[in-house]
């Protein structure tokens, strides 16, 4: 938890704070007291490859936070990590600069040399599904659409 408070000092406006735990839920690596100095920084949003706490009051700060679990045990801040380095998050290497999009469907990390390609395709697939959504309003069936 000490790396996440040291990063939470060093982040810019803007930014994601992504959290290596390693996928523990023994214990929480974020609470309420850091989305409240998240949400004055004007972070984007948070990660945790592992468990938070203080949900409801995270809520209230209206910070996006997206993690493996919740728990009600703090962690500790005892251990010194690295900031600002690639990492693993979900299964996932996370370098500094990606970008990290996430929504009720999950979290997902666009490599920062790839977002152009990745918003092109994005747009690309809004407007077939666009077509498909007005193919199914006037009666087509979705089977014979794909």
């Amino acid at each position: 938890m000490l790396t996440a408070l040291k990063a939470l000092d060093d982040i810019s406006e803007g930014e994601v704070l992504v959290i290596d735990g390693g996928g523990i839920t023994k214990f929480s690596l974020f609470g309420d007291l850091m989305a409240m100095q998240a949400k004055l920084k004007k972070v984007a949003g948070v990660v945790v490859d592992g468990a938070i706490r203080d949900v409801k009051s995270i809520r209230e700060e209206g910070l996006p936070v997206f993690c493996r679990g919740i728990v009600t045990k703090a962690g500790t801040a005892t251990r010194l990590g690295e900031v600002n380095v690639p990492i693993v998050c979900g299964g996932i290497i996370v370098n500094p600069g990606d970008w990290i999009v996430g929504d009720d469907d999950g979290v997902v990390v666009i490599p920062k040399d790839k977002v152009e390609e990745v918003i092109h395709s994005a747009e690309e697939t809004l407007k077939r599904e666009a077509i498909i959504r007005e193919a199914i309003e006037q009666g087509k069936s979705i089977s014979k659409l794909l």
